[in-house]
């Protein structure tokens, strides 16, 4: 700081302090634990719930983990994330990072969602066979699959033979 002073018949003399050490930048006090949202099925949205932070953050930003390994294909950086096929039997957690002008960053991790599963057929068709009636040995056997929900599509067939004694 200067400091000038005056008086009359004395001339103007200003005077300047030693300057003080380096300021430090700012640190966040409360640094609340992420939450994730959602459920972890491929296909799903996951969000964050990122708390109150103090002070209060100019802008955050967001990685999203699958199994330990930070998502990179463009995905990992928004506050959502759309659950992944691959993901299957992993975890995902998203580390948030607080930013302010003049403070440190401040990073938190979330806990893990459960494993990521694959989605259940809601409605699975009933398959039957036919012919039901007039069945002997040497008989030709067809397997209907019924009726798949849209986007659905039979993978195979397991035939199974019980035999019983009379």
């Amino acid at each position: 700081v200067a400091v000038t002073g005056t008086a009359s018949t004395y001339v103007t003399t200003t005077k300047e302090s030693a300057a003080t050490a380096n300021v430090a930048n700012g640190v966040f006090s409360t640094t609340p634990t992420p939450t994730i949202s959602g459920s972890p099925v491929a296909g799903q949205s996951l969000g964050i719930n990122v708390g109150t932070w103090a002070p209060s953050q100019d802008s955050f930003s967001y990685q999203w983990s699958v199994g330990g390994a930070a998502v990179t294909d463009g995905t990992g950086a928004a506050s959502t994330y759309v659950v992944k096929a691959a993901d299957a039997g992993s975890t995902i957690t998203v580390t948030v990072t607080a930013k302010k002008a003049g403070f440190d960053n401040a990073s938190k991790t979330s806990s893990a969602t459960g494993t990521v599963t694959l989605p259940s057929i809601a409605s699975a068709p009933t398959p039957s066979i036919s012919p039901t009636t007039a069945l002997k040995v040497g008989a030709t056997l067809t397997a209907n699959p019924g009726t798949a929900p849209a986007g659905a599509t039979v993978k195979s067939y397991q035939w199974s033979r019980a035999t019983t004694s009379t």
